[in-house]
């Protein structure tokens, strides 16, 4: 009889592990701050692809970049990841060139060609499914400027410069008490990714890189740097942004009906903060600066490990959430996010419910992007986003004085590390 339970033990034992080896499990991360409408587009889709893909398990992992590196150094690298700033681990052979597989499953037609040249490396590799449409244009409000007797940012067109900007932002502060706040300020958050757009609409970038995305040189004493910063300063010296005017400067965000222009914000605020914004707001192109409206971002999505279980399942979960019409339509509903497949765009205007805005500007927005070493990420010390322009901002130190400054702590920090 113990004999008989043994055996009976050993063939239960074999059939689990027969069913465990036979199930292919896709660990997925996550980011965090990717939102939990975006958090819950992704559980549910993972839920329906095992369903449908008996043997196959997706599990989605929410965390921050602490979580990846903790994964990686544990041997556990997920075969998915979604979060920013790891895009320089492909030319180091830890990302998937996913160009082949877009090629071989007849995908590239799905994409915007200037969507999927920004997204690629100088050799030629795509290391992010294109998922999201991730740029900045310019928001406005329709009703200020109509109050004003300014020509709307739509009609002026080709005329939507930089000079655009400084113009109607000095019309459009508006302190109708004179009591030395305004209660409309013309442009709102010049702190914001704005400056950084326009070091690009300069015809700068911040700094050189080596073909795998290395920096090599600092450019921020550059000519076109100088510019770009100089055109933003002038907000602050002329007190027509409430950023360092007003204690309070988020009472005057753009959705709040305080502000005129707004180039801080991706399209994510879209189906967030405008949603049921009480404004009567509009879309147009960012400002024109000698190099054009270019804009920061464009194609993003998640990367597939080099290292992952099994790709050929990774790339099917992927295709599956990022590259299907009908789900990537549902994640546009929940998000408010605009995607890069051509297909599930023109739904985005209805989702959304926003028929009666220039959305055809997001269109075209997209095909004046930023060198893609805009998308590079870089440690803190060369992160434009991380490095403070306060002194610049607060009138205390010259712009050239300040980016020379700049340049030579770059410089310095580049010599030590790379």
């Amino acid at each position: 009889m113990r004999k008989i339970w043994c055996i009976i033990g050993m063939l239960m034992l074999l059939g689990l592990t027969v069913t465990s080896a036979a199930e292919i499990t896709i660990t997925h991360l996550t980011y965090t701050h990717h939102g939990e409408k975006y958090h819950e587009y992704l559980i549910s889709k993972a839920e329906e692809f095992n369903k449908l893909n008996p043997g196959m398990r997706v599990e989605v992992i929410i965390g921050l970049h602490d979580k990846f590196q903790t994964m990686l150094v544990g041997g556990v690298p997920p075969d998915v990841v979604d979060l920013p700033d790891f895009l320089h681990l492909g030319p180091a052979g830890q990302l998937v060139d996913i160009y082949p597989l877009l090629e071989r499953d007849g995908l590239l037609r799905n994409y915007n060609p200037l969507v999927l040249q920004a997204m690629s490396s100088a050799a030629g590799a795509i290391y992010s499914m294109p998922f999201e449409l991730s740029m900045f244009v310019t928001y406005f409000n329709r009703e200020l400027f109509n109050l004003a007797g300014l020509v709307t940012p739509d009609h002026l067109g080709a005329e939507w410069t930089w000079d655009a900007v400084i113009q109607n932002s000095r019309k459009l502060t508006i302190d109708g008490n004179a009591d030395g706040t305004p209660e409309i300020f013309g442009f709102d958050r010049a702190t914001g990714a704005g400056w950084r757009n326009a070091v690009y609409q300069a015809g700068g970038k911040f700094y050189e890189f080596d073909d795998a995305m290395r920096p090599v040189k600092s450019l921020w004493n550059s000519a076109e740097v100088l510019a770009g910063i100089s055109w933003n300063e002038t907000f602050f010296r002329e007190r027509i942004t409430p950023t360092y005017s007003v204690p309070d400067p988020s009472v005057y965000y753009f959705w709040n009906g305080k502000t005129a222009i707004d180039v801080q914000d991706q399209l994510g605020i879209i189906g967030n903060q405008l949603k049921d914004a009480p404004i009567d707001w509009d879309i147009m192109l960012l400002p024109r600066g000698p190099a054009g409206p270019l804009t920061m971002g464009g194609g993003s999505g998640p990367h597939l490990l080099a290292d992952g279980k099994n790709l050929e399942a990774a790339w099917a979960w992927v295709k599956f959430y990022a590259g299907t019409k009908e789900n990537v339509e549902r994640w546009m509903q929940l998000t408010g996010r605009m995607t890069c497949l051509l297909a599930a765009q023109p739904s985005y205007v209805n989702l959304l419910g926003i028929r009666d805005k220039n959305v055809g500007r997001i269109f075209e927005q997209s095909n004046y992007l930023a060198p893609i070493e805009s998308a590079y990420p870089l440690p803190n010390e060369l992160n434009p986003r991380r490095i403070s322009l306060e002194t610049i901002w607060r009138g205390t130190q010259p712009v050239s004085a300040r980016l020379e400054e700049i340049h030579q702590q770059t410089t310095a920090f580049m010599r030590d590390h790379f």
